[in-house]
């Protein structure tokens, strides 16, 4: 296989301070899934690392957290990104993730290669410091993060029976998924059979600590590998985009948390909105026995919210423009 094309590194200040994370995420929090992952680790967290005046480790005391300081890079997904790819599916897919097929769905992700990104820990050719390496030995091929855009609608690419089965699941996941509340899921319905709609899935998962302002960068990405589709007639000519966004509600009452902080403002932006019945859902971070909750480590209770947003393609720029204004980098 050719060797994918590699992103800038994303900026110093969209790196920093992962360990404290996003400000509307709940504090000293770990994320879970269906599959085991390092991210559970009480002896792993991704941060900056504490150093001393002397340069000596500062974050290494007694049972402190172990803490390095990752830089990360955004590229084209490739074959050893499958498993952490569908990890983060399976965080997005929590409701009812044996409805879609996410083994083929990682599978699409990597293999359409025309958009979408992974962020990864940015390998430098010149690094010298064995130490270092051996530190970030662990990290090697983990996925923190994927964005990318899967076509539901109007004439789908790759394989045509494969690529259009997943599509009908994931529409159906939507449909299935959403509060039986007023004429919302007769709206969902016909939103997704309207033929003048062609209608992109947005996929922005990534770990809970990376900083919101990460997705800037990678939207712009996105929506630039969009555009340049476009331009080569192929079919990623979409009229509107719709996005899965995951939330916390505090059990004791309070502000809705945002897993992403940036689908707050997505959602200001949507077309419609329509709430989606979590009952039942995986938890996010760590279960709290059949109740399915999410527990932090502050023992805080949280219950799973979602929502799907519909958002009008043509308004690329001003999403970006927004993410600037509230995600400066």
């Amino acid at each position: 296989m050719a060797s994918p094309n590699k992103r800038p590194h994303l900026e110093s200040d969209s790196r920093k301070n992962v360990v404290n994370g996003d400000p509307n995420t709940p504090p000293d929090s770990t994320e879970s899934s269906s599959d085991e992952d390092f991210y559970n680790s009480d002896d792993d967290e991704v941060s900056e690392n504490e150093t001393g005046e002397d340069g000596s480790d500062q974050g290494n005391n007694g049972d402190a957290p172990h803490e390095i300081q990752v830089e990360f890079e955004a590229r084209t997904p490739e074959d050893c990104d499958y498993h952490g790819v569908r990890r983060l599916l399976c965080k997005l897919f929590n409701v009812r993730p044996d409805a879609v097929d996410l083994s083929k769905m990682a599978e699409t992700i990597i293999g359409q290669r025309i958009v979408g990104s992974v962020i990864t820990q940015s390998k430098e050719e010149d690094d010298d410091d064995l130490s270092d390496e051996e530190e970030f030995e662990d990290l090697n091929n983990e996925v923190f993060g994927v964005t990318t855009v899967l076509k539901l609608t109007g004439d789908i690419p790759g394989q045509p029976s494969e690529a259009a089965d997943l599509a009908k699941q994931i529409k159906k996941y939507l449909v299935d998924i959403a509060k039986k509340e007023g004429d919302s899921i007769e709206k969902l319905t016909s939103f997704l059979g309207n033929p003048r709609h062609t209608v992109g899935f947005l996929i922005s998962e990534r770990i809970m600590n990376i900083p919101p302002q990460i997705s800037r960068p990678l939207y712009e990405t996105l929506f630039n590998e969009i555009k340049k589709a476009k331009s080569k007639r192929m079919p990623y000519d979409f009229t509107h985009f719709i996005l899965v966004a995951r939330c916390l509600k505090p059990s004791s009452g309070g502000t809705l948390i945002y897993v992403n902080a940036e689908e707050e403002m997505l959602e200001e932006e949507s077309l419609f909105v329509v709430e989606a019945d979590c009952q039942g859902a995986a938890p996010s971070v760590s279960g709290s026995g059949d109740d399915k909750k999410v527990v932090d480590l502050n023992e805080s209770e949280y219950e799973n919210v979602s929502k799907i947003l519909v958002l009008d393609a043509a308004k690329c720029d001003r999403y970006l423009e927004m993410l600037n204004n509230l995600f400066p980098i």
